[in-house]
């Protein structure tokens, strides 16, 4: 769509949840048409019933409603909830989140959940996002896996913090 454009309102099923872009989930829970909590629980609601595939190491569900919960009060004050309202994201165990195992792919650490999150989660909780869990990936990642690449529109990556060499340049 062009700049400025109102995003496509999403359909108030669980499945209209989980296909709506980020884009528009971020608009209907800033607007106060869809709550946070919708939103964790279709997503939740929808790993649980896909378990089969086994995408995800951990998934904690009671944080994922906390953190919406606690994104829905910063909206019922009038906080601005961030740029990514709402909007769920999985994060490799190659970094730290708050209760999550941090295995990167491997049995050998096995048991080790974060006590503090990366900065970028930080930053990603900041924006809004709700960190749902820590899909499967593979074991010990090749270098190249590490690489940060941020290939986002405009001023993210700034209003984010992103500096230096992975920031866009323009």
């Amino acid at each position: 769509g062009s700049a400025g454009a109102r995003p496509t309102p999403v359909p108030a099923t669980a499945e209209g949840v989980c296909f709506a872009s980020a884009t528009q989930l971020a608009a209907q829970v800033r607007a106060g048409r869809l709550s946070p909590l919708e939103v964790a629980d279709a997503f939740l609601n929808r790993i649980e019933q896909h378990g089969h595939l086994n995408a995800f190491i951990t998934v904690r569900p009671e944080l994922v409603r906390r953190d919406a919960q606690a994104l829905a009060q910063r909206i019922a004050r009038g906080d601005d909830p961030g740029p990514l309202a709402g909007v769920p994201v999985a994060v490799k165990d190659l970094m730290y989140v708050t209760g999550h195992a941090f295995t990167c792919g491997t049995k050998a650490m096995d048991g080790r959940a974060a006590d503090r999150d990366a900065e970028v989660v930080a930053k990603l909780r900041a924006a809004g996002a709700l960190i749902v869990s820590d899909p499967v990936r593979l074991e010990f990642p090749p270098l190249s896996d590490l690489a940060v690449s941020v290939h986002l529109p405009g001023d993210l990556p700034a209003s984010f913090g992103i500096t230096g060499r992975y920031a866009r340049q323009t």
